[in-house]
Order: C-alpha cells, then sequence, then structure tokens
C-alpha cells in the first residue's frame, strides 16, 4: 500500500522526531551550553573565595616560589589554550571549556604577586557581593555560607555542563 502526500510529509527519522523538531532541539542545546558557559565563569570567581582555594593555595604555596609561579602560569597558559580552542573549534562551548573556566581564576590566585591580589580582589568583590545578597535573603537561622553557596554552584554548574555541553 502507498503512503499518502500527508503521511509522507509527517515522516519521522528513526528517534521519532521530525526533521524540525530535531533542528530546534540541537539550537537549543546550544544555548544551553552556552548558559552554562556564563554561568560557569560568574561560578569561578565565587571558588576564589572558598576553603577549596585555600587549600589550594596552602598545597600550592609550600612549593619554592620559582615553581609555584612556574606551575601557575603554566596552568593557566594551558587553561585559557584549551577554553579557547574548545570554544572555537565548534563555536561552542564544550565542557573541557566549562571545567577550564571553573578553575582558572583558582589556579592564577596562587600565585604570588599584583596579578593574583587582581584577580583575588576582583574574586572577593564578587564574593561580598554574593554574601550580602544572601545575608539579605536567607534567614538568619539556616547558617547557610557563601561557601557552601559557591560549592553547591560549582557541582551544579558540572551537573549541567554534563548534561548539555558536548564531551569533544
Amino acid at each position: 500500500m502507498a503512503k499518502t502526500a500527508a503521511a509522507k510529509s509527517t515522516a519521522t527519522t528513526a528517534k521519532g522526531a521530525t526533521p524540525g523538531v530535531k533542528k530546534v532541539h540541537g539550537q537549543v542545546l546550544k544555548l544551553s551550553a552556552w548558559v552554562v558557559f556564563v554561568l560557569a565563569i560568574a561560578t569561578s570567581t565565587l571558588l576564589v573565595g572558598t576553603f577549596v582555594a585555600d587549600w589550594y593555595r596552602s598545597l600550592i604555596n609550600q612549593l619554592p616560589t620559582a615553581w609555584t609561579i612556574g606551575f601557575c602560569v603554566i596552568a593557566g597558559v594551558v587553561l585559557v589554550v584549551l577554553g579557547i580552542v574548545d570554544v572555537l573549534k565548534d563555536l561552542e562551548p564544550n565542557r573541557g571549556a566549562v571545567y577550564a573556566v571553573l578553575s582558572l581564576p583558582t589556579v592564577l590566585s596562587a600565585i604570588s604577586g599584583g596579578f593574583a591580589e587582581w584577580v583575588s580582589g576582583g574574586a572577593d568583590w564578587v564574593f561580598k557581593l554574593v554574601d550580602q545578597w544572601l545575608r539579605e535573603a536567607v534567614p538568619d537561622g539556616l547558617g547557610l555560607g557563601s561557601d557552601l553557596i559557591a560549592i553547591d554552584l560549582v557541582v551544579a554548574v558540572i551537573m549541567l555542563a554534563n548534561r548539555f555541553n558536548k564531551k569533544r
């Protein structure tokens, strides 16, 4: 029995979605990947002010100063290059770019000197702004601190990245 013209126009693909739906779904996923990337940038500045970053800095500062600067600069350059290459490859931030953006401010804050103070100062400003907003928005009885909120946001960004950003 031959298919009618109406049946042919609504033909579905193997997964059950029409090509138009697949195109829109792809665009929504790409937009979601960019939203997660922007959230990662904002969250990374909050991470600098947490106990996790303090632990990282104390660990790195156990090394001799020349090694600390060298390690942080090399790691920072690698993270920047990884993020840029990842985004430019397909004009979409994949998981590698999200992870690079999340860790870059913390890595750079371990360098002693003016640049680290500038990175830490900017991150502290954002951290204090969020902390002030949280103190006004969250009742005092809950005892939630900015560290906990920042860590929760990092976990949320990682979970979103694993869902919406490609692995490549």
